[in-house]
């Protein structure tokens, strides 16, 4: 048991991420790996972990997720005010339940189009990776235009042609400990 759990934390290729264990930031985590690890003995036992966190970031990191089911045509609106200069690169969800689909964010357009209705495409900003969970191809034709709209600092407009339901996933970063 003790060498799984060694090999998840010491494993420095991969980012883990790591809850903030405190009531006022409950809603907050770090995203990081950990370098020069040792065991912590107590008469030959095996105790513990001490390790160097390397975070990823400047500061913690809030999560938010949003859902919208659109019928035809929506409106809305996502505040984003987070600490720092950084971009949001969001992770857009969303359930084809007809064609075709636009979706606008500051004015880039999301357009999905000849997709099989019932499939579920995700659009993630950070990877400029774009797939369907009925294995289409979205690179080829009209399906999907290859925007990968990111939320600015401040209020983002967010519009939807067609009928849909959206999820939205982002984290915002957070300034923790000043």
């Amino acid at each position: 048991q003790i060498t799984r759990v060694s090999h998840w934390l010491f494993d420095n290729v991969k980012f883990k991420k790591l809850q903030i264990l405190s009531n006022d930031l409950a809603d907050l985590y770090f995203m990081g790996t950990f370098e020069s690890p040792q065991y912590m003995l107590s008469g030959g036992e095996i105790i513990g972990f001490k390790a160097t966190l390397v975070c990823d970031g400047v500061g913690a990191y809030e999560a938010k997720t949003i859902t919208k089911v659109s019928t035809g045509s929506s409106h809305f609106a996502i505040q984003c005010q987070q600490d720092g200069i950084y971009e949001v690169m969001p992770v857009y969800i969303i359930e084809m339940h007809d064609n075709p689909v636009k979706i606008t964010v500051n004015d880039e357009e999301i357009v999905l189009n000849s997709l099989s209705v019932g499939s579920t495409i995700t659009i993630d900003t950070d990877k400029l990776i774009a797939k369907s969970s009925e294995s289409e191809n979205l690179y080829v034709g009209d399906r999907f235009n290859k925007c990968f709209p990111r939320f600015a600092w401040g209020k983002n407009l967010i519009s939807i042609e067609g009928k849909c339901k959206l999820t939205i996933n982002y984290s915002l970063t957070r300034e923790v400990g000043c």
